[in-house]
């Protein structure tokens, strides 16, 4: 781990309960704060989400939901380009 900011242990939401994997991210990182993060379920993955994408999906949810979404703790599942090819 050598990436500035804070690590924090995060378990996946599609393993057991009784698992004991851990995954980590960094809190605090410049670059974390600005984008959502979208994970892979499959092979565990992180990604940023573009900036310009963030902003799109975040204006939209907040104008038209009137929410406020917290930008650093924001991470959305799904599978990524590889993992679909394989299935």
């Amino acid at each position: 781990m050598t990436q500035k900011g804070k690590p924090s242990a995060f378990s996946s939401p599609f393993l057991p309960k009784s698992s004991r994997e851990a995954y980590f991210r960094y809190l605090d990182a410049g670059d974390c704060r600005a984008h959502l993060h979208l994970s892979c379920s499959s092979c565990g993955k992180t990604f940023h989400m573009s900036a310009a994408r963030t902003d799109s999906l975040i204006d939209s949810v907040e104008g038209n939901e009137n929410f406020l979404i917290d930008r650093s703790n924001t991470v959305l599942y799904g599978l990524c380009d590889k993992c679909q090819t394989k299935k």
